[in-house]
């Protein structure tokens, strides 16, 4: 199981895939235009992945070990058409 956060960068409009991993948290970067989030952003996002990879990880041990169904959570932050920054539709 892996922990994948969908990451849109502004200064270039690409758009990527971070894959988690607690070993080698770093400081996110674009792949494209190599521009870096923010140090306090960066780290809150890695935190926040690593309370869902955690959760993820507890639900299917949970549901394994008392034979109960289970459950995967797979969360959006969807912007409402009023709300946009910029011209995102590919997002």
């Amino acid at each position: 199981m892996a922990t994948v956060a969908k990451i849109k960068c502004f200064s270039c409009s690409g758009t990527h895939d971070f894959y988690f991993e607690i070993r080698k948290a770093h400081r996110i970067q674009c792949p494209y235009c190599f521009t870096y989030m923010d140090e306090q952003t960066s780290d809150r996002a890695l935190i926040l992945m690593g309370y869902f990879a955690d959760m993820s990880a507890d639900l299917k041990k949970w549901a394994q070990g008392a034979g109960e169904p289970y459950f995967k959570l797979h969360l959006l932050d969807i912007e409402m058409e009023n709300e946009r920054m910029n011209d995102d539709e590919n997002y």
